[in-house]
């Protein structure tokens, strides 16, 4: 049992790791931890084990269940992080600060800095952002 709450803990784990989106990390979440889930039926096994071992046993399985609801909600934060960071990157830094020159118009006339962001409908105007 101990073998199993163990092997349970680290296909989880690896598994986490490698989804590259929210809804396989629920569906990850669901495998082990759900109703049904594996982590959930090794739980209920418990009862049918020795007194003295049963301790032992259950605070690993509580174990592996909390590390594995940490490592889903970690990897969510570096899901959404990532997501950030690209649209992040889709921003024209070059508009932020100040007036610049607007050269797409080949005139001197200096304009103040607005962005959009390509995969949102956000403006950025004079350090406000704005959703339209």
């Amino acid at each position: 049992m101990e073998n199993e709450l163990i092997n349970l803990k680290n296909n989880a784990l690896s598994l986490i790791l490698e989804a590259e989106d929210e809804k396989e990390l629920e569906e990850i979440k669901l495998q082990f931890l759900g109703r049904s889930g594996k982590l959930t039926q090794a739980i209920r096994k418990l009862p049918k084990i020795d007194i003295e071992k049963r301790k032992e046993l259950g605070v690993l399985a509580n174990e592996v269940k909390e590390t594995i609801e940490a490592s889903v909600d970690e990897k969510k934060k570096q899901l959404k992080k990532g997501i950030l960071m690209s649209k992040i990157r889709k921003i024209d830094v070059t508009n932020l600060h100040g007036c610049v020159k607007n050269d797409s118009f080949k005139t001197n006339k200096f304009v103040k800095p607005s962005i959009k962001l390509c995969s949102e409908n956000i403006i950025i105007n004079n350090n406000a952002i704005h959703k339209v």
